[in-house]
């Protein structure tokens, strides 16, 4: 269990700085990216069900 402790805080601990934030930015950004797609799509959606008709 130590050991699994270690490697969840070796990017916040010993890691170079950059390597440590892309690290952590990867996920961030892709979660950011699927909620705007989503985002995008559910109004699309809403217009077309809505307004046009």
């Amino acid at each position: 269990m130590e050991n699994t402790d270690q490697n969840s805080f070796h990017y916040l601990e010993k890691a170079p700085v950059p390597k440590a934030i892309m690290h952590m930015v990867i996920p961030m950004m892709l979660s950011f990216i699927a909620t705007i797609i989503y985002n995008i799509t559910d109004a699309f959606l809403l217009v077309n069900l809505i307004i046009l008709p």
